[in-house]
């Protein structure tokens, strides 16, 4: 009985490996890793050169977007990276701007437990900017002077502002 007519692999043919005792050659294993390397790379069919084979589904339907001429990915900007609420102050606040070309989710968080926030964040849309307002917990802060982080995050990367004040012994 005869192998189906065609390319080896397709259509149910017979793939003959090398002769009993013969390793395949290491430029033909090189150069298969570097067509599927390009594959992975370059994102897509026009790049899978060299074999006989079709490209993988996964590399043909992968397309990766091409950004617009100009166009910058969200950036954050705070109005200030430090706050002092002095002795008596209870809060503050300061804006957060998106001056790139495209939307940005974010977030804002503390992990300073006498710190409160008005937001933990959302969406800003570009050329946008919301304000944030910063409370701190007297009663919760130890006495002297202290400090706590505030932090602003998005896939761009993320922001400090140090809130800083005086507390009185007793208070």
């Amino acid at each position: 009985m005869s192998a189906p007519a065609g390319p080896p692999g397709v259509d149910g043919a017979e793939v003959a490996g090398p002769p009993p005792g013969r390793r395949r050659g290491r430029a033909r294993t090189a150069l298969a890793v570097l067509g599927v390397l390009a594959v992975l790379v370059g994102g897509g069919a026009a790049l899978w050169h060299g074999t006989n084979t079709a490209p993988p589904a996964a590399a043909a339907a992968r397309r990766v977007p091409t950004p617009t001429a100009g166009s910058d990915p969200g950036t954050l900007i705070v109005s200030t990276t430090a706050i002092d609420l002095g002795a008596a102050g209870v809060r503050a606040d300061f804006d957060l701007a998106n001056v790139g070309d495209l939307t940005t989710q974010y977030q804002v968080f503390t992990r300073t437990p006498w710190l409160r926030l008005s937001s933990i964040g959302g969406s800003l849309a570009a050329t946008d900017s919301v304000r944030v307002t910063v409370a701190a917990v007297r009663s919760a802060v130890p006495a002297g002077a202290t400090s706590g982080t505030v932090v602003v995050a998005w896939d761009g990367g993320s922001l400090r502002v140090k809130v800083s004040l005086q507390q009185a012994p007793g208070r």
